[in-house]
Formats: C-alpha cells, structure tokens, sequence
C-alpha cells in the first residue's frame, strides 16, 4: 500500500513524497519503496545516522536538497548539498562547500563539493567501493585512483603534523612529533597493504631530527620496509647572508635501510653516508651534551618535568619598575656568576660546544645474536671544543683532522684507530676498549703540558711538550696499562730541561711509577712511587691504602714539589730533600730531611715573597721538626723553630710547639689589611690542617672593611704567572690544607686606621679575637675609634669630642661591625631677614654656620637605617639633608642658588683633601681646620650683582658645646682675618660677635622661632 506524506518537518529536515510498503504480511509493514523529497537545513553531521570510526573527528553542519529514491535498505540520493565549517582531524576546510552528491545503487556513484580553493571528490562503483578520489585542502592536493586492489596515489603539499602522529621514546629520535611537508607518487594494494613509491619531504621532522628536505624510494611488503637511496640534507648556512654556493653549506646524510618485523620486535639493517655532518647535530640527535652523557650508552635520556622543580619566585611584580629592572639585573649578574663558577669547577668543556665536520659511513645492524652491531669510518675537519669567548685560553681545543675507523658488537668497541691531528700533534688509539679482556696501544705525541692543567696540576713554571707510548689491557672494571711517558722542549722556571722521563704501570686500582728529571743545572731528580688510585669508571678498589713514595731531590728541582700543593710554590734557590713516605694519603709517614739555603718561595696567602727562606726540618714518622727555619719577607723578617705533626691533631707536650717569630712585616693583604705586623704565632694541629694562634700587632696600617669575602684573601696573586696555571684547584690539597685560625689576638697598635672607603675612616685602637680560617677571618671584640670621619651625603662629619666612640665586631657578622659613634660637621646657610623685599647680601657677613651632628648605633653596612641628625640651630630633617647635599633649598623653602653653589663647590671639590686639613688641626689642637668656597660682592648694599667666587680658610676652637672661637680668613682676596666668638645661649637665642681689627666690628643677638 501507498502511504503520501505531503509534509513532514523536524527542527533541521522537511520531507514529502510517498512510501510504499508491503502490509500483507502479519507484523510491522515492511517497506519496499521510497520517494522522497528531502531539504535538510543546518543539520548536524556528528548526527548522521551511519557510524563514522572513533578515530576519526568530524565536525561541521550540511545542507542538502534532493531526492532519495528506492529501497530502504539501498536507497539511492541524488541533489545538491553544501557543508559549512567543515574540519576533519585538524584539517580546517573553508566556511562553505557546494556541490552535488549522486549515489545509485549499481551504478557509478560521485559526490563533489568545493569552495573558492578547497575540494573533495570521489567516485564509486558500481559495488559501491571507492575506485578514484580528490582532496584539496589550502596547498595541499592528493589524488588517487584504483585499478582492482591496486591504488595510484599522488600527494603534494601534505602537512604530516596534521596527522598528529606522536612518536614513542626511542634512543635515535626521541620522543615527539611527525612533520614536514609530503609530496609523493604511491602505490599500494588495498588488500596486502603492500607499498612502494617514490616520497620527498619538505622540513622534515622526526622528534629532535630536523632537516631541510628528505627524498627517498620506499617500498613495504611482508612486514618488512625498505629505503633506498633516502637523502636528508640539512642546511647550515645563515639565512641572514647571501651564501654564493648553498651547497657548500648542507650535511647531507644518505641512508640504505631495510626494517623487518616492523610490527613487533623490528630488526633494523641500515647503512648511512655522512658528507659534511656537523658534530653538534649528531649530538643534539643523541642528546649528549655533556661527557657523563657517554656513559648512558643507547639508553634514551630520563628527563623530569616542571613539576619537579622546587623553586621560588626571585622576582618583584608588585614593586616599581626601576625596581624590578634592579632586581633583573641582579639575577643576571647571579646567574653569571654561577655559570663562571661552573665553569670553572670542570675541567673541560661541554660536549655541546663540540664542533666540526664529519665524513664518512656508518652502518648498524640490530638483527644479530649479540645485539646491536655498528661498523664505522669517519673523517673530520675542523674541530673545536670549547666556547668561542674562551678561544683564547686553555679551555678551548681544536683538531684539524680526526679519522675514526673501527667496529661495535658484542659490548666491544674497536678502534682500527682512532686519530686526533693537529698540526705537529698527534694522539692515537688502537684496539679493543670494553668486554673482560681489552687491549690496545695510546700514542700522544707534542701535547701541549699548559693544557694538561685541566685534569691535574702540574709542577708550577713547567712547560713542554708530553709523548706518551702506551699499552691497555685488563677491562673496564679493572682497566690495566703500562708504559712510559717523556717531556721535550721542556722547560722548569725557564730553564730547559734536559731529561724528563718516566715509566708507569697501572692495575688492581694502584699506580707504580719511577721517574727521573734533570736540567742543565741540576743534578738528576729520580721519584719512585706507588700509590693506590682508583679511575672514576673502574669498579675494582685497591687492597689497600698504602703508599710508597721516595724522592731524592735538589736545588732547582725542588720545583717539583710544587705538584704536590697548591698554597706554596718553589720558585729558586738551593735545598736537599731526602725523604721516604709509608703509611696512607690521610696519614703519611715521612722519615728524611729537608734543607733549604736562600731560596724563594711565593705563598697564595701572601701578597709578596719569601724570600732568603734558610733552615732545616727533620720528618720523623708523623711529625715534622723544624730547626731554626729564617725568611725575609716585605721590610721585615719571619723565624721559625719546633715541632708539628703531620696529620695526627692530638696536642703536643708543652713546649714542643711550633713558634713563629713575625718581626717588621709589611703587608697587603687585598681586601683585608695594607700595613704593619709583628708578633709571635703559635701554630697547632696538624702541618696538613694548620690552626694559627698567638698573638699579632699592627701598625701604620688600614683594616679593610669594603668588599670582603672569602675569596678576596685568595686573589692576592691571582695575577702572577706562577699561580695562573692553579687557579681552579682541580684537585684538592691533601685533606683541604685550610688555615684554621685558632683565636689569633691581634692588638691595634699605633696609627692603624679602620676605614670602609669611601664611607669611613677611623683612627683605632684595641684587641680581636680572630677565629674562622685564613680565607675567611672571622673578628670579635670592642675597638675604640679615637679619630677619623665619616661621609654623609657630601659632607665629612669628624668624630665629636667628650663621647666613648666604638666599634663592636661580632662572629654572627663578620667584617661589619655595630658603630656607636657621634660625629659632627659644620655647613653653611644664608642668614634671612623678615624684609622680604630687601636685596639678600652675599659674603661672610651673609652666611652662618650651622653644626650637624649625626649619631650612628648599628651596622657600618647600614648607616642609612642607623643614623640621626640633629642641628644647633635646630633644623628640619629634610632642611638638614638639604644642607649636606648642598641643595637650594633655603630655611624659608625659597631657592637660593648662591648657597647651593657654595655647598656643592665645597663638596665636590674641597672634601677630597678636608682628611689632610683635619689632620694638620689636630696636630694643632684645633677643633676645626676646613677650608671652603664663598662669594663676595662688590656692595651688596647698593643693590649690585657683581660678585666673586672666593676661597676662604677657617679655624676653630670649640670652648664647649654653646661657646666657641674661630678665626676667618679669605686667600684669594686682600681682606684681613676676621675673629669671631658664637656663643648659644638656648635654641632660641645667640650672640655673635666679630671683628677684623681694623674697620669692621659688630655684635650681634638673634632670636629665631621656628614654626
């Protein structure tokens, strides 16, 4: 029966037409026939009524108008239909696509639908089945085209990061994306999934592999994919200049590969050919940047996530701008320190600074018993190592050619060698490194020995070049190697070396060696040694802890010593040293002597020589004994004489210490102390841990308060050439050789000053108790500041009469101590008068003289939170900052330039030489002795403007706090010295009188009421 639908409508579809259906049969009415006019509007496609797979996102909304005929179970739709917003995956297609849709049953089917540039079309069979489709999409255009099961594809333009195809952790790409640009011929059977085709790939990406462009001819059958004739070419020119051949600038990396059972267990065979590879870039692949990286082998990088940060916020979003770009270049300036400290606390440089250019081939194959095998040969050129502002140091090494031939499996690595040239220089490698037994030969020929100061120290003031021939064995648990090692054109502190020679053996964690050294002057210096060293890779510990080590040694060749610390070096003179050591590193046993007769030695704690260094010292077992040992150091003279142990600190019976005499020294010691010492030490514990006590007193000198830190008493010879080659201490002093300072009295005698420049300086006098280590002393105790000044503003405040000034050093502070002092300076302020209207005079007559007195309690570092002021006459707080800043304010707010450039004149220039006027007024009893700047005019009564800047000398006598005498004279001008008396009577009343004896003289009371 005919069912006629003349209309039906739901929110997004309006039908009419008829069905047909079959209601003979008992049930439901199956229906046999549609014919339906269909106008869908704004319809939803996530709401089709067909299933689309999960891993496909569509979204959009369609429009159609048409018929759908036929049977229900095949009906057939022909019309127009238009899609809006259309996005498939990420694929983003334009706002509205139209066309046509004709899909018959048994017959060719086609749908096409296109926007101004974007298009999708297909075609299908009379099966039903896809036999031909296009897709435009932007730039992108793919087409294809079947024939059977057989498909022809073509592709250009197609953005693989589209597909969203992540990439699982693996240890040649990394974890992250598929990307570039496709472009392709393919054909594949829809059946077998079989593949071959020719791709190219424009910015290619395949996780931290990046390149330019990559080609190839790929085929996939059997579960097994193949490449042949893949190049990946990578440009390296700057993009910012015109390079004339863009060739010359590319690594280009052509790869052969076959990858079976790619669906489990994949089994990789692939040979690689590398033309102009940079190193960086293989590392980056391999993300090895450092050279503890090299021991991760193939195993990928563990890396964590911000989320295992603990940090804190160093910034200030709240405070002013000004502020926060301070702050900004705080953190700079700290990050740059910790990086240069970094920097300095390794030995060499980063892997990631490793450039230069490969050739070669490389192949690998992951499908033999044994793992993973590789076989390679490769060719370099132009290799550096190390940054480019170093390239003027030791840290930066370069290579003009590198070949590195050899093989990998089975966890051996051979070399068949591998050759680092660089001009007359060689080092070379031969063998098998790796597995439980290796062996192979090292030849280093002309190694420069400044370089060598990157791993170990050397003696100071050699220099040479170092041969070494020798062979490996053992594993890499318990590496083994014996050979010999020689230095030409050799020099010791400038003089050449006629023999330097050595042979060694190493195994079972122990270093045996015998050696022998000699210079045209010297006579032969032999050392024989064993000692127990472990490699930092190797697992197997030495038995045990004891050292044998004998040394004959003389004259010029007890610079060898210096190898052995890095607080003292020998740099000339005649000595004997005959010793043999037993026992361990941490607790040697020396028997011998040692003598010294003139020579000279440079101490990193000192700040000159010793020099006439004679005496003689006896090492018995575990302690040292020192006869009557004498030095010349500065103008002065050094004595030493008793015993100390070697490590052991356990005290010595009373008197059997150390005693040092100090007599006439003159130091300067950067950042602390510049002058005098004398006195007597006391030296403890042990002579490889020092403790330094007894007692020192200084004189005509200054104890430095500015700038100190632990690391300036260290840079006192930081600049001499015997001590370059040491700055960065690579490897420690035995158990850290520090100083200890062991409550070291030391007694501020006669004119020792403390000063902070430019801040303070104070005459002072007084005991310290000094603890902490010679680095880094650390003061305690009460000084009295007797004279001196401080610098406020621009103004020098003098220390004020009748008061305890102090200065309290406290361990929790070090260096910075709480002040207690009172100060006073006078300045300068125009006289006012209550007629506004009168012409202001200028002169002597036109000024007065106001004392501020300033009295700090607390931090020398922090005045600013620690210091009030006060005036006679009482002034303001800003009007009395005004005045020592030499501002133009005046006591009625008004301007008054001629003040200001008085006061500025006077601290600008005259501050400078006002500490040598104070002097010469004390030596005179005089409470003030200042000169300053004035300006006279010529009558200022008749109202005129010409006036002089002059130059006047004042000096004073304070009677008491309210009265005083003074007497004014002006140098550059022919006035005669005017006397003054100022006598305060309360803060509102003055008198002052004045005369120059001959037609000049008043008296004058003020009363001033300030509100």
């Amino acid at each position: 029966q005919q069912l006629t639908i003349p209309q039906a409508r739901t929110r997004n579809i309006n039908a009419s037409g008829y069905i047909i259906a079959n209601a003979q049969q008992p049930g439901i009415p199956e229906i046999t026939q549609l014919n339906l006019n269909v106008q869908a509007k704004n319809y939803d496609l996530k709401q089709l009524p067909f299933n689309i797979p999960n891993a496909i996102n569509v979204a959009g909304r369609t429009d159609f108008q048409g018929q759908i005929t036929g049977k229900l179970t095949s009906p057939s739709v022909v019309g127009a239909l238009n899609l809006r917003n259309l996005q498939v995956q990420k694929f983003a297609f334009e706002p509205l696509l139209t066309g046509q849709v004709k899909l018959i049953p048994g017959q060719d089917s086609t749908i096409d639908i296109a926007g101004k540039k974007d298009r999708i079309a297909a075609r299908l069979n009379n099966k039903n089945q896809p036999n031909a489709f296009v897709v435009q999409w932007q730039e992108a255009l793919a087409t294809g085209e079947a024939r059977g099961n057989n498909w022809n594809v073509n592709v250009r333009n197609f953005p693989l990061q589209v597909l969203n195809l992540g990439l699982p952790n693996n240890p040649v790409a990394g974890q992250g994306i598929f990307a570039g640009l496709l472009s392709g011929n393919l054909q594949f059977n829809q059946q077998t999934l079989a593949t071959k085709g020719d791709i190219a790939i424009v910015k290619p990406q395949l996780g931290r592999i990046k390149g330019d462009n990559f080609t190839t001819q790929f085929t996939y059958k059997n579960n097994t994919a193949t490449i042949n004739n893949g190049i990946f070419i990578k440009d390296n020119h700057n993009h910012n200049r015109i390079s004339k051949n863009i060739e010359q600038d590319q690594s280009r990396y052509t790869v052969n590969a076959e990858i079976k059972n790619i669906s489990n267990n994949p089994q990789i065979q692939a040979k690689f050919n590398l033309e102009k590879a940079r190193v960086q870039d293989l590392l980056t692949v391999a993300q090895i940047f450092e050279i503890k990286d090299l021991t991760r082998g193939l195993t990928p990088p563990s890396y964590g996530t911000a989320a295992d940060l603990t940090t804190n916020s160093q910034g200030l979003p709240a405070a002013p701008l000004l502020n926060q770009i301070q702050r900004f270049a705080e953190i700079e300036a700290l990050l740059g320190a910790a990086e240069q400290k970094r920097l300095e606390s390794e030995p060499i440089p980063d892997l990631r600074d490793l450039r230069g250019i490969l050739n070669g081939e490389v192949a690998l194959n992951t499908a033999t018993k044994n793992g993973l095998a590789v076989d390679f040969n490769l060719k370099g050129k132009e290799l550096t190592w190390g940054r480019e502002s170093e390239k003027d140091t030791d840290r930066y090494y370069y290579a003009d050619r590198l070949v590195a031939e050899g093989n990998f499996s089975n966890g051996v690595l051979r070399l068949q060698p591998l050759r680092i040239e660089a001009k007359n220089r060689l080092i070379s490698l031969i063998g098998n490194i790796g597995g439980e037994q290796q062996s192979g030969k090292l030849i280093v020929e002309n190694f420069p020995i400044r370089l060598l100061d990157n791993f170990v120290k050397l003696p100071v003031g050699i220099s040479g070049n170092l041969n070494i021939d020798a062979g490996l064995t053992g594993s890499i648990a318990n590496p083994k190697s014996i050979g010999r090692l020689e230095i030409t054109e050799g020099t010791l502190n400038q003089k050449p070396i006629q023999l330097a020679r050595a042979g060694f053996s190493y195994g079972d964690g122990r270093l045996r060696f015998g050696s022998e050294f000699k210079t045209a002057e010297t006579q032969p210096l032999k050392i024989e040694g064993n000692i127990p060293y472990k490699l930092p890779f190797a697992s197997v510990e030495p038995n045990n802890n004891e050292i044998v080590l004998d040394a004959k040694i003389e004259n010029e060749n007890l610079a060898i010593l210096n190898l052995f610390t890095n607080q003292i070096a020998f740099e000339s003179g005649e000595g004997n040293i005959d010793i043999k050591i037993r026992g361990t590193i941490k607790e040697p046993l020396v028997n011998g002597t040692a003598t010294l007769n003139n020579a000279t030695f440079v101490a990193q704690s000192l700040p000159g020589k010793l020099t006439n260094v004679s005496g003689k010292a006896t090492f018995d077992f575990d302690k040292v004994i020192l006869e009557s040992l004498q030095a010349q150091f500065s103008d002065g003279k050094i004595e030493a004489a008793g015993e100390i142990p070697i490590f052991n600190t356990q005290p010595l019976p009373e008197g059997k210490k150390l005693a040092v005499n100090l007599e006439k020294l003159l130091l300067n010691l950067k950042g602390l102390y510049q002058g005098g010492a004398s006195g007597d030490l006391e030296i403890t514990g042990a002579l490889l841990n020092p403790a330094v006590g007894g007692r020192i007193e200084l004189s005509d000198g200054q104890v430095l308060l500015a700038d100190s830190s632990p690391s300036t008493l260290s840079e006192n010879n930081s600049n001499s050439p015997i001590f370059t080659a040491n700055k960065q201490n690579k490897i420690p002093d035995i158990e850290s050789g520090i100083t200890r300072l062991n409550n070291l009295k030391i007694n501020l005698g006669k004119n020792v000053k403390i000063v902070s420049p430019p801040v303070f300086d104070f005459l002072a006098s007084g005991e310290l108790n000094v603890t902490g280590s010679l680095n880094d002393p650390i003061p305690a105790g009460k000084i009295e500041l007797k004279k001196g000044g401080v610098n406020l503003f621009t103004t020098q405040f003098k220390l004020a009469r009748n008061y305890e000034h102090t200065a309290t050093f406290r361990t929790s502070q070090p260096r910075d101590p709480e002040l207690d002092i009172k100060l006073f300076a006078k300045v300068l302020d125009g006289i006012q008068s209550n007629d506004l209207s009168r012409q202001l005079s200028t002169g002597l007559s036109a000024l007065e003289t106001v004392r501020v007195e300033a009295i700090v309690q607390g931090s020398a570092r922090q005045l600013d939170r620690s210091l009030e002021l006060r005036s006679s006459p009482s002034r303001s707080q800003t009007e009395i900052v005004t005045l020592l800043g030499g501002g133009f304010i005046d006591t009625q707010g008004r301007g008054d330039s001629t003040l200001g450039l008085i006061n500025i004149a006077g601290s600008a220039v005259f501050n400078n030489f006002q500490s040598a006027f104070n002097q010469v007024g004390n030596a005179f009893g005089l409470s003030e002795l200042r000169i300053f700047p004035t300006i006279l005019s010529d009558n200022p009564e008749a109202g005129k403007s010409n006036s002089t800047l002059e130059l006047a000398l004042e000096a004073g006598v304070d009677i008491s706090n309210i009265f005083s005498v003074s007497a004014i004279k002006i140098l550059t001008a022919s006035d005669p010295f005017q006397w003054g008396i100022n006598y305060r009577i309360n803060d509102d009343f003055r008198v002052r009188a004045s005369t120059n004896l001959t037609d000049d003289s008043r008296t004058v009371i003020e009363f001033e009421r300030r509100f």
